[in-house]
């Protein structure tokens, strides 16, 4: 049995450049700001234009994570091979050796060693706040980005940095185990884990609180800053908020993750007695 080769690649925090002005998302704002209250203003009460202000606006950077990973697994294992002969043969001589067939029997077996290849490939995008799982996420991946040392650096202004709460550990324990099913297997020849990436990205999103007076109703709308996108029954956060975990503990993956990796045996093999216990764990 070979030993793990377990590597992590690529860690990286970015910081995802604007694609909008904050005028022109203000802008955006004000245009849709009567859709911005329901029903209501749609179709039973439209307020005018000028019933409506704005109270309140922030840019904030909100966090996910893009992790890929990779896994390669060889392994052996015995199988008795089973095929359909004709009642006239008597034997049948593979790789030299001579096997008898089983008077009054259509059928007769062999013992093999199949020699297996499982490539695995996933990637998770998760809400670094929530740790919600955002396949929606992907789209933000293609854009402009650069790279940032830390997230303080985003904080200038008045700018608010929602905080990450997930760390790596987090992920990459979880989804190892969803990754890397129990196989059947004699002899484990290779074992590859690979964590191409762990980035951590933060994107833009403006909001705009606006007051209607006559009915004393507040609504804010949102306007993501790549894709330009407004989205009613949004929040503002109004404050600046502390950071939860230093840059460095949220990407040591930690005991958590190094626990599943046995010594003397195929992590595969260690998951399928683990599994269940690891996915409880938070």
């Amino acid at each position: 049995m070979s030993g793990l080769d377990f590597q992590v690649v690529e860690q990286k925090i970015f910081v995802l450049e604007d694609q909008i002005t904050a005028d022109d998302a203000k802008k955006k704002a004000e245009d849709k700001k009567r859709d911005g209250f329901g029903v209501i203003s749609k179709f039973f009460s439209r307020p005018n234009a000028d019933e409506i202000q704005l109270v309140y606006s922030e840019k904030r950077y909100e966090p996910f994570w893009y992790v890929l990973c990779t896994t390669h697994i060889e392994y052996n294992r015995s199988r008795r091979i089973e095929f359909e002969v004709a009642e006239v043969v008597r034997n049948i001589t593979i790789n030299e050796v001579k096997h008898d067939t089983p008077r009054g029997s259509k059928k007769m077996s062999i013992e093999g060693v199949e020699y297996c290849v499982e490539d695995l490939r996933k990637e998770i995008f998760l809400d670094a706040n929530t740790g919600k799982e955002e396949k929606e996420f992907r789209k933000y991946v293609d854009f402009k980005r650069r790279d940032i040392p830390q997230t303080e650096e985003l904080m200038s202004g008045d700018n608010i940095v929602v905080p990450v709460k997930v760390k790596a550990s987090f992920i990459i324990r979880n989804y190892l185990t969803e990754m890397l099913k129990p196989v059947k297997a004699d002899d484990i020849l290779v074992e590859q884990i690979r964590i191409e990436k762990i980035h951590l990205f933060f994107r833009p999103v403006y909001a705009f609180e606006h007051h209607w007076k006559t009915k004393d109703k507040y609504a804010t709308i949102e306007v993501d800053g790549l894709t330009q996108d407004v989205r009613f029954g949004g929040k503002a956060i109004k404050q600046k908020l502390k950071e939860a975990i230093s840059e460095t503990d949220l990407f040591e993956l930690g005991t958590d993750v190094v626990d599943l990796f046995v010594p003397g045996g195929g992590l595969a093999i260690k998951l399928a007695k683990k599994g269940s216990q690891f996915l409880k764990k938070k």
